[in-house]
């Protein structure tokens, strides 16, 4: 394979068919990562997050305003496209969905190849594209068609814009471009600041380097914020017509912002660090061996550039790109909540940086035997990851064939029972429910961890249920009850499922009968019809509450 990526470096010979030989290797890398995302068609879903942006999105299709009558943490931008793609596709369409989060890790992919070989050649591109899309996939929970997946499209689309505002005369235009891919990438995740942060420190390098006089870079930076703020104002235009602007910041914003305080209180940063990052360091070591060099040569070129203010292109790549990568590290890395998938945001400038050292003339990589190495270090992993991915389940905490517990015939039962779009409330941390029995849900919460709080004597119950420590972080709001008894005050869902008896994600510890605000609800109005495959399901007395599709126009209480 190293002797293809030499290969394609050279000058195309001219003729179908050695153009089809040149073009050889990034043939053959889209076909390993595609074979890399096999396992999606044997899951409907591979992480919970996918159930949650899922159910959200089927809320919406119904007739819910966003997080007024429909709640969740993340920005906007995931939930619009799982509703275009089940409007399109169908209700809980998931391997649909799972098909454009393949085509959008190509185009990042393609993205990452145009910047590495705008700055290097066409061997770093072919690197920098083969490393993302193996590594991106390493993990099956992180082949979910999840946040940073799509946020990294126009993540990295904006720094290569970033970059091409360095050179030429069309800088405010290309800032512009920056600024509006950011913009973009942040209503996909509000990790993407960080990607701000790039932008605006190489625009102030430019400046202090001569590149730029003062005027341009102010230029400059105006351009890049009116580019940033367009898709956000829209955005945000839209939600305040829809009815849903305020309650989106305060899930999005005000929420989001107690909620990581209050559980990042409860964690150990060293301990997460040791146990969460190190091993994807080491995973992503094809990466990062050379990714890790390239970094250490763009502190020396700071430190040049600081005491000279003289910088040439390949200096200033460095710093753009050295800079990325450390803000997207750091991003992931300011709270102790580090799961697998946050490391998907590195990633794109990681490969970049990986594939430009890879194919630096001269340098220790240079040797065929070390990038056979190399490929060897990111293929393995990828190969075990993609056996591993076949028999992954991951709605639950991680198990293989099977769910553990089983909630199959739960499902079988609600799909023979309820009909397609029937409205329900599942009491736990659970979404895979609404997506395997096609269910949407029936008030704004789609999860209910925001109504526990975990105690230290929950552990004596049961220490084999804090394995992980997940649950030792949710903590009940105090808004969130009154919002529930709205709900149902407003239009009962037809179904309450109780995930409390099965333990299905952790809930065992906060059985419904606890919580005497919805108990009292569930006992007045709901009857018990069974218990299977450890979800108890309630049926509301009146048989048709909400058995159609919601009508949500009246709006939620807030």
């Amino acid at each position: 394979m190293s002797s293809d990526l030499d290969y394609a470096a050279s000058p195309n010979a001219g003729g179908a068919l050695r153009r089809l030989t040149a073009n050889r290797p990034a043939i053959g890398i889209i076909a390993w990562a595609l074979f890399l995302r096999l396992p999606y068609v044997a899951h409907s879903t591979y992480d919970i997050d996918e159930a949650c942006y899922a159910a959200f999105a089927t809320a919406v299709n119904a007739g819910a305003v966003e997080y007024r009558d429909i709640a969740d943490l993340k920005s906007p931008g995931i939930y619009w496209t799982y509703a275009v793609v089940f409007r399109v596709f169908g209700s809980y369409a998931m391997h649909a969905m799972h098909g454009l989060a393949a085509i959008v890790s190509l185009a990042t992919a393609g993205v990452l190849f145009r910047f590495a070989a705008t700055l290097g050649s066409r061997t770093a591109g072919l690197w920098a594209a083969f490393l993302y899309l193996t590594l991106a996939t390493f993990y099956p929970a992180n082949l979910a068609a999840n946040c940073e997946l799509f946020m990294n499209l126009p993540y990295a689309a904006a720094l290569h814009c970033a970059w091409r505002a360095g050179q030429g005369s069309r800088s405010a235009r290309w800032s512009a471009a920056a600024g509006v891919w950011l913009g973009v990438a942040l209503l996909y995740k509000q990790v993407a600041v960080a990607g701000a942060g790039a932008c605006v420190a190489y625009l102030a390098v430019l400046w202090y380097v001569g590149r730029f006089t003062f005027g341009r870079a102010a230029a400059s930076l105006a351009a890049a914020v009116v580019g940033f703020a367009a898709p956000l104002a829209a955005a945000c235009t839209y939600l305040h017509l829809r009815g849903g602007l305020e309650a989106c910041y305060f899930w999005t914003i005000e929420y989001l912002r107690w909620y990581v305080a209050a559980s990042a209180a409860k964690l150990s940063y060293a301990a997460h660090f040791v146990a969460n990052f190190v091993p994807f360091v080491f995973a992503y070591a094809a990466a990062w061996v050379p990714g890790g060099v390239y970094l250490l040569g763009a502190s020396r070129t700071i430190w040049r550039v600081g005491r000279t203010r003289r910088a040439d292109d390949a200096s200033l790549a460095a710093l753009l790109v050295g800079g990325w990568l450390l803000l997207s590290t750091a991003a992931p890395l300011s709270a102790p909540r580090m799961y697998p998938h946050y490391w998907l945001q590195y990633l794109p400038p990681l490969c970049l940086a990986a594939g430009l050292q890879i194919a630096t003339a001269g340098s220790w990589f240079a040797d065929a035997r070390r990038r056979r190495w190399l490929i060897g270090c990111a293929v393995v992993p990828g190969a075990a990851s993609w056996l591993w991915a076949w028999l992954f389940v991951g709605e639950t905490p991680p198990a293989l064939v099977h769910p553990k517990p089983d909630y199959r015939p739960a499902v079988a039962y609600l799909r023979e029972h309820a009909a397609p779009g029937t409205t329900a409330l599942v009491w736990g941390w659970f979404p895979p429910l609404y997506v395997e029995a096609d269910l949407t849900p029936g008030t704004r919460f789609v999860n209910m961890h925001m109504f526990v709080t975990w105690r230290p004597e929950f552990a004596a119950r049961s220490p084999q249920k804090w394995l992980t420590d997940t649950a030792t972080t949710w903590v009940e709001h105090p808004a969130v009850w009154d919002m529930l008894e709205a709900d149902f005050a407003r239009r009962p869902p037809e179904l309450v499922l109780d995930t409390s008896p099965g333990d299905h994600h952790r809930f065992g510890l906060f059985p419904m009968h606890d919580f005497p605000r919805l108990q009292r609800i569930v006992d007045r109005d709901y009857r018990h019809e069974a218990t299977i495959g450890g979800v108890g399901i309630y049926r509301h007395r009146g048989g048709d509450a909400g058995s159609e599709s919601p009508r949500f126009a009246d709006g939620a209480a807030r």
